[in-house]
């Protein structure tokens, strides 16, 4: 049988049929006879679109997971945040110091100051000492530990022994502060430097013993403060802190350090330093 005239297979119908629905198809066809195969660039350009496809809806999925959800999460979380900080808060008003004051003169100091009005002042006739003490507050130690303590004013004259210092020399933990006084006598100095101790003894870093009024001598944090500094002091002013025995302070309280941090409290710095910026001495 002629080859022109052989009977069309059904594989080479469907090879016809495909080249005549393409572009050009059935010139390629009738070149290539029987033996055409279609081509496959349509059907790579459908597996790249189909393959950004996915890479886009992808790289969505991954900014809303991102920003969307995690924006979510910490909405849940809120809850929890609020909670802590109210803790916080609790802390902070049982440290308050009240704002209301009394006035107290002293005639055996010639001096006298505003206090806050649940403090207690007790100054023993002939003793050449006087104390203004808190009521029971909640106090940091280093270490964020939370204590019940006092806050003391004391105030003593050059006969008095300064046994925070019988270890040696102390420390600054802090730079000292200039405080000026609000209504300073005709015989008394404007202002003042307010120094922040640490005793010798502790190994303890950042932890503040004590507050000193040091006149017009004033100390950079680290440098050392020994005893003869406050020789000619009279007489010695100074806050201190102690940690109470009970709840309630009634027990024997025994002398204690905070963190230094704690100045940085308004709390507990803003009272303290209105206290002392009230003294007047005649």
């Amino acid at each position: 049988m002629n080859e022109q005239h052989r009977p069309t297979q059904p594989d080479d119908l469907q090879s016809a049929s495909r080249a005549m629905a393409e572009e050009g198809g059935y010139d390629d066809y009738a070149k290539k006879g029987f033996s055409y195969t279609a081509p496959t660039h349509a059907f790579r350009k459908l597996l790249v679109i189909i393959l950004v496809l996915l890479l886009v809806g992808g790289a969505g999925f991954a900014a809303y997971w991102f920003f969307v959800k995690k924006d979510d999460n910490k909405s849940a979380g809120t809850p929890t945040n609020t909670s802590s900080q109210r803790t916080d808060d609790d802390k902070n008003e049982a440290m308050l110091i009240t704002g209301e004051t009394e006035h107290y003169v002293s005639n055996g100091f010639m001096l006298e100051f505003d206090y806050p009005k649940d403090w207690k002042v007790d100054e023993p006739t002939g003793e050449g000492r006087l104390t203004a003490t808190s009521p029971a507050l909640q106090l940091k130690q280093v270490g964020g530990k939370t204590i019940t303590g006092q806050v003391v004013l004391k105030v003593r004259n050059k006969q008095q022994a300064l046994p925070e210092f019988d270890k040696g020399n102390a420390v600054a933990v802090l730079t000292s502060e200039k405080v000026n006084y609000a209504k300073p006598s005709s015989v008394q100095r404007g202002s003042t430097y307010l120094s922040f101790l640490a005793y010798a003894g502790t190994s303890q870093t950042d932890r503040l013993d004590g507050l000193y009024i040091t006149g017009d001598v004033g100390y950079q944090k680290g440098q050392a403060i020994p005893k003869a500094d406050f020789t000619p002091v009279d007489p010695v002013i100074s806050v201190s802190f102690v940690k109470c025995a009970d709840s309630n302070c009634t027990g024997e309280a025994a002398t204690t350090g905070l963190d230094a941090s704690m100045w940085g409290q308004a709390a507990l710095s803003a009272p303290l330093k209105k206290m002392l910026q009230s003294l007047v001495i005649n």
